[in-house]
């Protein structure tokens, strides 16, 4: 095992097993650190697990509402409020999701396979251009009569 590692055999074995079961359940999320990115901090995964956790918990309570009291005698504002701060959580969440994403990428990574691609394309292109050249060369030879 190489590097130092701050936590201890049994911790890591339980923090492996958390981050796997988080990546189930959470698609953004992704435990081990990929090619194109960092780990995602942990301020922002909690910020975002809460902000998913309030919007369930608030589309519960609309369902219960809605369910479970006439509509004759609901206060239309008690839908209301619970669908805008339930749309609010889910959208901050994406929010914070996208910030994080942001934040954990690798831009050299990135900004190296962007110039590889564009560099790949130029040489296809460059290729193309000098087969056609070629081919016209060999086709367009004047027969003489």
């Amino acid at each position: 095992m190489s590097g130092y590692h701050p936590l201890t055999a049994k911790q890591r074995k339980s923090l492996s097993h958390h981050q796997e079961k988080l990546a189930k359940s959470h698609s953004f999320y992704k435990p081990e650190e990929t090619f194109t990115h960092y780990s995602f901090p942990l301020g922002y995964l909690m910020a975002i697990v809460i902000l998913l956790d309030c919007h369930s918990c608030l589309q519960i309570s609309l369902g219960a509402c809605t369910w479970g009291i006439d509509y004759h005698v609901r206060p239309f504002a008690l839908t209301t409020v619970i669908l805008c701060v339930s749309i609010t959580c889910n959208l901050t969440a994406g929010l914070v999701i996208t910030i994080g994403d942001r934040k954990t990428r690798k831009k050299d990574v990135v900004e190296l396979l962007n110039r590889q691609e564009l560099t790949d394309d130029a040489i296809k292109h460059i290729e193309h251009k000098k087969k056609k050249e070629k081919d016209k060369d060999k086709g367009g030879e004047v027969v003489p009569e």
